[in-house]
């Protein structure tokens, strides 16, 4: 596994490609092409880790984060997504890629601040 580039957008969106013809599971009704792939791993590296994984010099897959929602209670989750080439599925592969973007994205800093104040004990009421 490495980090991705904006060089590997053809071969990521090949994948993503798929997923949008094939099932439901991206939400998109309409092909992308490289170039907006492109865009996309250019703004999401900007923030969060995009991984691509290779087999035989080939992207086989990718995972990569990106911000769940725009409340600030929500800042330090982190919404995930994994594509596989459909060759690849069902292998194992998926698991492996999780788990080394999982290893390779450092946890956000809660500060006990923060846990306080998100997260009170029991009988206290949050801080405003």
């Amino acid at each position: 596994m490495r980090d991705a580039h904006p060089d590997d957008a053809a071969s990521i969106c090949a994948i993503y490609n798929h997923y949008i013809q094939h099932s439901y599971a991206t939400f998109e009704e309409v092909l992308l092409a490289p170039e907006d792939m492109r865009g996309r791993i250019e703004e999401t590296t900007k923030t969060y880790p995009w991984f691509v994984w290779e087999e035989s010099d080939t992207i086989a897959g990718y995972c990569y984060g990106r911000r769940w929602r725009e409340r600030a209670a929500y800042r330090y989750s982190v919404e995930s997504t994994i594509y596989l080439e459909p060759a690849a599925v069902g292998k194992g592969n998926r698991i492996g890629l999780v788990r080394s973007a999982i290893d390779r994205t450092p946890p956000p800093e809660l500060s006990l601040r923060h846990r306080r104040r998100f997260a009170p004990q029991s009988g206290q009421r949050r801080a405003a």
